[in-house]
């Protein structure tokens, strides 16, 4: 009877601890992102200078307003054309992703010290990458001039003049998601049915063939998946160009290296008397409501190029 009692109170206690656990990320989730969350909608409705909610006022859609079609409109339109030219990154990184994957998966020796090369800038630290590029766009000394005025062509100011900043950005960060993407279409390549080719060669097809009706929709799947979550992750860029303007100063550029939440940032904490947390709050609500519908179209026209039966 003892024996039984000790059982099930050590399952009681069990089952305790396992709660508990399974509650940590639950209460991570409640404190950091959905409290957070409903604040920073009712702040949106707000003219809210500092951060205490009791100092503001409601005033309803009028920071939506002013955003969309208002006096902060071209500064926030702006940054979406400055963040679309920063998402080209995502396609070229995609397509030498598959190029790079596609050689690596022939019978080419070394395969996996060169996808640890590729990988590598992938997990260095992002200010330590920028850094570095920050020396070769460098006007005066960088590399990339050095090589122009040896060629006899005039210096560029890569991220120090507006119309090449966010073009620098982009490439620097191509540079950095190569390897991510090389990554995941290698394992994808790697796991398509050797059968399928051999089919197709035996049928007269080509390797140019056997790539665009085999090796695409295999691996479409990943493709589907870097098309998104690096679409995301380039709407939310924010301290690679932050980073990359600091070396001169980001009034120099007018406005050039604006990115969507690069912006909020600076209309919460560094212009907060002119902007505000409400306007903030707003713009990161239009951003959201931007990135979901955005994901939602993208679904819908997944089914028609998405492959999941390889």
């Amino acid at each position: 009877m003892v024996t039984v009692k000790k059982s099930r109170r050590r399952k009681h206690i069990d089952y305790l601890q396992n709660c508990l656990i399974a509650c940590i990320p639950v209460l991570g989730f409640l404190l950091f992102t959905l409290i957070p969350m409903f604040l920073s909608g009712y702040m949106s409705f707000l003219d809210l200078k500092s951060p205490l909610l009791e100092e503001g006022a409601w005033i309803g859609f009028a920071n939506f307003h002013s955003i969309l079609f208002g006096e902060y409109a071209p500064r926030f339109y702006r940054s979406f054309l400055n963040v679309f030219i920063f998402w080209l990154n995502v396609p070229l990184s995609m397509m030498l992703g598959i190029g790079i994957s596609y050689i690596l998966n022939t019978n080419v020796k070394g395969k996996k010290f060169f996808r640890l090369v590729y990988f590598i800038p992938y997990v260095c630290s992002l200010v330590a990458v920028v850094l570095m590029f920050q020396m070769m766009y460098e006007t005066n000394y960088g590399i990339l001039n050095t090589v122009l005025m040896r060629l006899g062509i005039e210096k560029i100011g890569w991220i120090t003049t507006p119309g090449t900043f966010m073009w620098s950005a982009m490439f620097m960060q191509t540079w950095k998601n190569v390897g991510y993407c090389v990554i995941l279409f290698s394992a994808a390549m790697a796991n398509v049915d050797v059968n399928l080719y051999e089919a197709c060669y035996l049928d007269g097809g080509s390797a140019g063939t056997a790539f665009r009706k085999i090796t695409l929709p295999a691996i479409s799947p990943i493709t589907y998946y870097l098309l998104t979550v690096c679409t995301i992750g380039a709407l939310q860029t924010m301290g690679e160009v932050q980073v990359l303007a600091a070396v001169n100063g980001n009034n120099a550029l007018d406005g050039a290296h604006l990115t969507p939440v690069l912006l909020i940032y600076d209309m919460a904490f560094t212009f907060p008397s002119r902007y505000g947390f409400g306007v903030s709050a707003a713009a990161s609500w239009i951003l959201v409501l931007f990135i979901l519908i955005l994901t939602r179209i993208s679904a819908r026209f997944s089914k028609r190029w998405v492959h999941y039966e390889f």
